[in-house]
C-alpha cells in the first residue's frame, strides 16, 4: 500500500462573502511524482475548493518544446442548444482565480454542501519550490460562521516491480535512418516510423514489408497524401529510446521519448505552414515501437486473504497506465 508522507489538517472559517480562504502547504523535498490530494468536508454553505502548484511547475513536464496555447478555463464544448436555454455558467465565472492569471492545478465545484476534492500528481517548480495554495471561497457570495474542515495528504507513488531492460536496448539506431529534409506541405496523414524498432521486434522481412505497405497506391485512391517520417534517424531520439529501455517501468523516461519525436515532428512546421493541411497522425507499430504520453498507474492492492471488489490477493502494483 502507498505511505503518507504527509498529512496537514486545518479547520478554517470564512466570515465574509468578500474573501477566499487559504492555506499554503510544501509538499515533502524532492517533492515530485507524489499523488497530492485535498479534501474539503464540514460544510454550511456552498463552497468551492482550488489548488495552486508551485511556480513554474506547470511547464516541467510539457512534451513539447513549444508551450501550447492556453485554453480559458473552464471552457467546455458546449452540446445541442435549443432557443431559449440557459447556458450553465463555466467554472472560470462562478470561482475566483487569485490573481486572475494564476496557473491552477485543480478544481472542484461541486453544488450545494457536498465535500470537494482534487488529486493532482505533485511537481516541483522554479528553484525546486515545492509550495502548494489552497483556496476556499463561497459560491455566489454564499458565507458562513460555521468551521469547515480541509485535508491536505501527500502519498508516495506506489514501488513498481523490477523491469528487465527490453530488447531493444542499444539497437536505435542500427536502420541507419536520416531525417527527411523537408516534409510535403500538400500531406494531410504523417506517418511515425521506427524502422531500428521494428526490426528488433518483427525481424527485417516482417518489418520491410510493413513499411512497404505505406506506399501502397490505394492510400492515394482513398484520399490520403501521406508522408512518411523515421523518427528514429533523429539521435535525441535514440537516445530517449535508450535510456527508457534500460528502464521500462519508468513513466518519465518513456513520456522523455514522447517529448524528443514531438519535438522532430515540430521542426517541420515552418516547412509545411503549420502542417496546416495535417489532419492524421498514424503511429506505426504498438507502444513498445513508439509510445504514447503514460501517467503512473496509483492501483494497488493488499495482501490479505479476503481481497477487496476487484482486488485480487497478493496482487502486485500495475505498470505505468497508458494514455
Amino acid at each position: 500500500m502507498r505511505a503518507a508522507v504527509l498529512a496537514v489538517l486545518a479547520v478554517i472559517a470564512l466570515p465574509s462573502a468578500a474573501q477566499a480562504a487559504t492555506v499554503t502547504v510544501s509538499a515533502p523535498a524532492g517533492g515530485s511524482n507524489r499523488t497530492l490530494t485535498v479534501t474539503l468536508s464540514g460544510l454550511s454553505y456552498d463552497a468551492d475548493l482550488v489548488l495552486y502548484p508551485p511556480n513554474g511547475a506547470q511547464g516541467q513536464r510539457l512534451l513539447h518544446g513549444t508551450a501550447a496555447r492556453p485554453v480559458p478555463l473552464g471552457t467546455v464544448p458546449v452540446g445541442d442548444v435549443s432557443p431559449g436555454d440557459v447556458l450553465p455558467p463555466t467554472a472560470a465565472q462562478d470561482i475566483p482565480i487569485v490573481p486572475p492569471t494564476a496557473a491552477i492545478a485543480g478544481l472542484s465545484s461541486f453544488r450545494g454542501t457536498e465535500s470537494e476534492a482534487i488529486s493532482t500528481v505533485t511537481e516541483a517548480g522554479t528553484g525546486g519550490d515545492t509550495t502548494y495554495r489552497v483556496q476556499v471561497s463561497g459560491y455566489n457570495g454564499a458565507q458562513g460562521s460555521e468551521p469547515y474542515t480541509v485535508i491536505v495528504r501527500v502519498d508516495d507513488q506506489p514501488t513498481l516491480p523490477p523491469c528487465t531492460p527490453g530488447p531493444f536496448a542499444g539497437h536505435n539506431a542500427d536502420a541507419g535512418a536520416t531525417l527527411p529534409a523537408s516534409i510535403d506541405p500538400a500531406a494531410n496523414t504523417l506517418f511515425l516510423v521506427d524502422r531500428a524498432r521494428m526490426v528488433t521486434a518483427y525481424g527485417a522481412v516482417a518489418a520491410n514489408a510493413i513499411l512497404a505497405q505505406l506506399n501502397d497506391p490505394r492510400w492515394a485512391a482513398a484520399g490520403v497524401r501521406g508522408a512518411v517520417l523515421p523518427v528514429d534517424g533523429s539521435p535525441s531520439v535514440a537516445a530517449a529510446f535508450d535510456a527508457w529501455d534500460a528502464r521500462p517501468c519508468d513513466v518519465d523516461r518513456s513520456n522523455s521519448v514522447v517529448k524528443a519525436i514531438d519535438e522532430v515532428i515540430d521542426s517541420y512546421k515552418v516547412g509545411t505552414s503549420n502542417f496546416a493541411n495535417l489532419k492524421n497522425l498514424v503511429i506505426v507499430g504498438d507502444g513498445t515501437i513508439i509510445p504514447h504520453a503514460a501517467l503512473p498507474d496509483g492501483t494497488t492492492s493488499v495482501l490479505v486473504s479476503g481481497a477487496r471488489s476487484g482486488e485480487r490477493a497478493g496482487e502486485r502494483p500495475r505498470r505505468p497506465g497508458r494514455l
